[in-house]
């Protein structure tokens, strides 16, 4: 049975909310008020809030901040059922993070109703992120201890070798140096693309970070510059990369734009052959600037496409490849933050297109 928290300063009101909810099985505890009800929630833990807004002590706006604030109470669903109708008081709320808002007076099935979307929404998300958790942790423990271990033995290997041999020549010296420097940056790059997961994730999690993401703004064509002229000279396909540009600005971190277009056009050329053309271009359409890469190279299925996520690589018993598989997960969560969306057509082989948009800024 499903736990509700009704808290009300009007008594009526709030006694007759608790009688419908109980009429329809929930388990209910009741508050006057938002003070009250963090006292309440020190014993009793909700699976659903309802709450008035307008409330002696503390209103309903300073109760939901004061919920979002601690991790124990942060995801619980929260519905404000109050008389104030107007635009700027519910969106004050959503921005605090409600879930809903139901003015009064009320339709009780109206009000079951939207308490039953709520718990069932919390419910779904729920199972979406324990089988995202338990897809990471599968692919994890098949493509993180090769990631970690190949190039920790490269660094301790030519390092023992450093201790132990004498006479070594500068030539050999430095081979040795440049080997332990090009396997300490794969496992740095390595940590730095887990930890950024990480947070992208946290920051899809919060409202307040969400907003001051949202109204960030970068160039795209300087983006696409820098990130080409880095991959095009660290693979030595310069010549491979065409870039066909329109010159744009959008409501995107900087640092999250270049992070999208290393890891698109990178596996763009970790994916094709050298001497086969990679195309960068940009268009605009509307209120949205899309960012397209095209290679040359041996495609994705359907099935591949659908099951793209953190720690997944494709053909790896067929094909040998770095990395954890990890940088369309990365893409993915970005284009998450910023209202965008990501895009894979296999429809014209050989090759695949990979297209990012993004809203222009405002």
């Amino acid at each position: 049975m499903k736990r509700v928290l009704v808290v009300d300063d009007e008594d009526t009101m709030r006694e007759s909310i608790v009688q419908v909810l109980r009429m329809s099985e929930y388990i209910v505890d009741e508050a006057a008020n938002g003070l009250e009800a963090l006292q309440r929630l020190a014993s009793f833990i909700p699976d659903l809030i309802i709450s008035d807004v307008s409330m002696p002590k503390l209103d309903g706006f300073g109760l939901l901040k004061e919920l979002r604030k601690s991790e124990r109470t942060s995801d619980i669903p929260f519905i404000f059922l109050t008389g104030q109708a107007d635009h700027s008081s519910q969106r004050e709320g959503m921005l605090l993070g409600a879930d809903d808002y139901i003015t009064k007076p009320f339709n009780q099935d109206d009000l079951i109703k939207a308490v039953e979307l709520r718990l069932n929404k919390y419910e779904m998300m729920l199972n979406k992120i324990q089988k995202r958790l338990d897809e990471f942790l599968k692919s994890m423990n098949l493509a993180l201890p090769h990631e970690f271990r190949t190039p920790l033995t490269g660094i301790l290997g030519f390092a023992e070798i450093l201790e132990q041999e004498q006479g070594l020549s500068p030539e050999e010296t430095v081979h040795i140096g440049s080997q332990i420097h090009k396997s300490a940056r794969r496992l740095h790059k390595l940590v730095e693309r887990i930890l950024l997961l990480a947070e992208l994730d946290s920051d899809l999690a919060s409202p307040e970070r969400l907003n001051t993401l949202r109204s960030s703004s970068s160039a795209v064509g300087f983006a696409i510059g820098q990130t080409i002229e880095t991959l095009g000279l660290d693979t030595q396909r310069m010549d491979d990369i065409h870039v066909f540009l329109v010159e744009a600005r959008i409501g995107v971190l900087e640092t999250h734009l270049l992070r999208t277009i290393e890891e698109i056009v990178s596996n763009a050329l970790k994916f094709s052959s050298k001497g086969s053309e990679v195309k960068v271009s940009t268009s605009v359409d509307g209120s949205f600037v899309t960012i397209t890469v095209q290679d040359c190279g041996r495609g994705m299925s359907e099935a591949q496409v659908k099951s793209i996520g953190a720690f997944v690589q494709f053909d790896r018993s067929h094909y040998e490849q770095q990395g954890p598989g990890i940088g369309l997960a990365i893409v993915t969560r970005i284009c998450d933050l910023y209202g965008g969306s990501l895009n894979i057509d296999n429809s014209s082989p050989p090759g695949t297109k990979v297209s990012v948009s993004f809203p222009i800024a405002k």
